[in-house]
């Protein structure tokens, strides 16, 4: 699992359980020492200096100052999935999802939550600009829109044109860059090749709680054989 805080990338699991910070500004990898063993890591996310690793063994805490671990919750007290789908931060609460339900983590009072409202949708490849969580639906061909304060799915408005170019497209990304929302999308072409497109977006709250978008600059930010996709999208300040 990977989490990006400043101008580093923390990777927290995986096949050897190890935890590394990677520095984007001196393309240096350091690994973090004392920390546990954590195999299957469901979801990790970062807030206010800290870093969450969450799974069915309970909840870790990383502080990125003293690059030490704490583990705050021996096991959660909601019935976990083994494997989440996304998770996002919100008003400094990590949303999370699994193959059935919808969980919100409050860290400060390490206590957990059900949220049935975000769970009305299959939500997944998610982002949050301003406290709102944003995620393609591939479904219904729309850039959908949550805001845990309204508690209310809308439809973001404004992006046919856009919406229209990605009829056809696959395997959608997003991401929060610089208060704007960046959407990768990939589309295949001559058979053996594949184009991984970036749309930049702009995002406006209207009177009534609307949600306009604007594109700011769309276009092909890769192109080559089908066998490339985009996993993961971090913002990293470098």
């Amino acid at each position: 699992m990977y989490v990006a805080v400043g101008s580093k990338i923390y990777v927290v699991g995986g096949e050897f359980y190890d935890t590394l910070s990677i520095d984007c500004g001196s393309h240096t990898v350091q690994p973090i020492v004392g920390i546990p063993r954590l195999k299957y890591v469901h979801t990790v996310q970062h807030i206010s200096g800290k870093i969450y690793a969450i799974n069915m063994e309970g909840v870790f805490v990383l502080d990125t100052e003293t690059q030490r671990w704490d583990h705050v919750m021996k096991k959660p007290d909601v019935e976990l999935c083994d494997m989440f789908t996304d998770s996002v931060v919100m008003e400094n609460k990590i949303y999370m999802r699994d193959y059935g339900n919808n969980f919100v983590y409050e860290p400060k009072e390490s206590k957990w939550e059900l949220d049935e409202m975000l769970n009305s949708e299959e939500w997944w490849d998610a982002c949050v600009v301003d406290d709102v969580l944003y995620y393609y639906d591939i479904n219904v061909k729309e850039l959908r829109a949550y805001d845990p304060k309204q508690r209310c799915w809308r439809a973001v408005k404004g992006l046919e044109e856009l919406l229209s170019k990605m009829a056809d497209s696959w395997g959608s990304r997003t991401v929060s860059y610089g208060g704007k929302l960046a959407l990768f999308f990939h589309k295949y072409h001559l058979r053996t090749k594949v184009a991984i497109w970036c749309a930049e977006i702009s995002l406006e709250r209207r009177q009534g709680g609307e949600i306009w978008g604007k594109v700011q600059w769309c276009d092909v930010v890769f192109d080559g054989d089908k066998s490339f996709y985009v996993e993961k999208c971090l913002d990293v300040l470098v």
